[in-house]
């Protein structure tokens, strides 16, 4: 009964993931302010976890069926558009994280180029990465019986060079944002001594008179 609790939990958070991902996609297209590079691309980022979450159901009914283990070909089939949610993920992450720094380091250049442009630039790039990890799901096939979930899809050196190429898009993902970050501090602490050094000027004047 153990297994069955935790299938019936793991069901609830897939559904709540899902709800709340459809959530940001309905704000996004409903609400015209949101109609911007960033936005737009966390919508597409939304709509990719709410395909990876899909990729759990052929893990859960199975369990609930008292079969939680199935074939791997039959696995490859049901993970093919889960696994396309969770690698198109991984690169809108970065992608997310190129507009940030585009939009601090070069806010001119992000200003003057339409929205239109940076998706196209983005889908391209995209597209390239993808297909090459895409092609990772066809590397090795391995026939056995597997609890079907998305990295299942992969075997052997296939699932190895996943994992990595994943790791890879993750960490360069977090560099940026550490950059943006950090340029953003700098900003931060620019802007404040401005202001603190606006607010004193007219202190100042009076005890200057005075002198």
């Amino acid at each position: 009964e153990a297994i069955y609790c935790l299938a019936s939990l793991y069901s609830l958070l897939v559904a709540l993931g899902a709800c709340t991902n459809a959530l940001i996609i309905t704000a996004t297209v409903t609400s015209k302010s949101l109609h911007n590079t960033c936005n737009i691309l966390i919508a597409f980022c939304a709509l990719s976890d709410i395909l990876h979450l899909c990729g759990h159901l052929p893990k859960i009914i199975p369990i609930f069926a008292g079969q939680p283990e199935i074939s791997s070909t039959l696995c490859c089939l049901l993970q093919i558009i889960p696994n396309f949610g969770v690698s198109s993920g991984t690169l809108l992450v970065l992608l997310i994280a190129l507009d940030r720094l585009i939009a601090v380091r070069f806010a001119s250049f992000a200003v003057r180029t339409s929205v239109k442009s940076h998706l196209v630039v983005r889908f391209h790039l995209f597209l390239f990465i993808f297909i090459k990890f895409f092609n990772l799901i066809t590397y090795l096939t391995i026939l056995s019986s597997v609890i079907c979930s998305p990295p299942e899809a992969f075997h052997g050196m296939g699932k190895n060079l996943w994992v990595l190429a994943s790791l890879l898009v993750y960490c360069i993902s977090i560099g940026v944002y550490i950059t943006v970050w950090s340029r953003m501090r700098k900003v931060d602490k620019t802007n404040s001594r401005r202001l603190t050094e606006t607010r004193m000027t007219p202190r100042q004047i009076p005890w200057i008179a005075f002198k």
